[in-house]
């Protein structure tokens, strides 16, 4: 087993069932990727000894093989950990629920807001009352979960009764700023240089009387996975990237990998990735920078975005 092959984040699909204001895909399609190819990524990752697979996205349980894809997953002894990032709708689903729970994934759910008026304002009309009956059903089921909040300056007045939320369903949290990509651009829903340090301060005042485990990149930097180089994210088009964020942004020219073993491409971003790693503020240029914070926080799609990172 090799320590530089650790984690894959497998981007299954570009499909939703959704369209939140703040997403990052702002150009969704219904393409999935083959499952012949998933298959052979499963399988090349377990050869490389790799322990956690992220099943992504767009909304990853709009795969019409989803349930296939997780078991191909749990026939992999060397993989330990089975993690979905989803928005939690499609878990109500017979089959998709009956999945989850008998191969123990993990389910990483994105809510923006606390209550129906903050969620449905991001994520679209009911959604916040549906998600309840999800968690109520998780929770009834035994099946782990967690909360992700998306902070913007639609929802970030809602800061304390987030944190608040959490507590009540006693699952961690974790708490990231709005980037400036996809359908945050133009909804102006980045965060001002105010907006992020009023959030830091409230999550700095409350996190410790929390009973839940708090993760968030405004107090401290959490490293941009594209930097990670024993992680390695892949594209619906099954091709290797450093971020499937700035994936999205370079497009094509960023993606000529697919055809290689999966060892091949994990090597070749490398150089990418320490870039990534090493990437460090223009004084001169950041100071003034409205979006300084948001590259603080470790996500360097903005960086990207804003042409700091070529």
């Amino acid at each position: 087993m090799d320590a530089n092959y650790r984690r894959l984040k497998l981007a299954i699909t570009d499909s939703c069932n959704l369209n939140c204001a703040h997403c990052y895909l702002a150009d969704k399609t219904s393409k999935h990727l083959p499952l012949d190819r998933v298959a052979c990524l499963i399988r090349e990752a377990a050869e490389l000894g790799v322990q956690v697979l992220d099943l992504t996205g767009a909304e990853p349980t709009t795969h019409p093989d989803f349930a296939r894809i997780v078991e191909l997953a749990r026939e992999q002894e060397v993989l330990r950990e089975i993690n979905l990032s989803t928005n939690g709708l499609s878990l109500l689903k017979p089959q998709i629920l009956r999945t989850v729970r008998s191969h123990n994934v993990k389910c990483n759910i994105s809510i923006d807001g606390s209550k129906e008026q903050v969620v449905d304002a991001v994520r679209g009309k009911n959604v916040f009352r549906r998600l309840e009956r999800v968690f109520a059903q998780l929770r009834s089921d035994g099946i782990q979960f967690t909360f992700r909040f998306s902070i913007n300056s639609v929802n970030y007045r809602d800061i304390d009764n987030i944190l608040r939320y959490a507590s009540r369903w006693d699952v961690p949290v974790d708490i990231e700023p709005t980037q400036h990509i996809g359908n945050a651009i133009a909804k102006d829903f980045v965060l001002s240089s105010e907006q992020f340090d009023y959030v830091a301060r409230r999550i700095e005042l409350m996190t410790p009387s929390l009973p839940v485990c708090v993760t968030d990149s405004f107090r401290a930097r959490i490293p941009c996975d594209g930097g990670f180089a024993d992680l390695l994210s892949v594209n619906s088009d099954g091709a290797a990237v450093t971020c499937l964020m700035v994936d999205r942004l370079l497009g094509a020219t960023n993606t000529p990998l697919g055809s290689l073993p999966l060892r091949h491409q994990w090597d070749s971003l490398q150089r990418r990735k320490r870039k990534m790693k090493d990437f460090l503020p223009i004084l001169d240029q950041c100071a003034t920078c409205n979006y300084r914070q948001l590259c603080s926080s470790g996500c360097l799609v903005t960086a990207y975005q804003k042409g700091c990172i070529k």
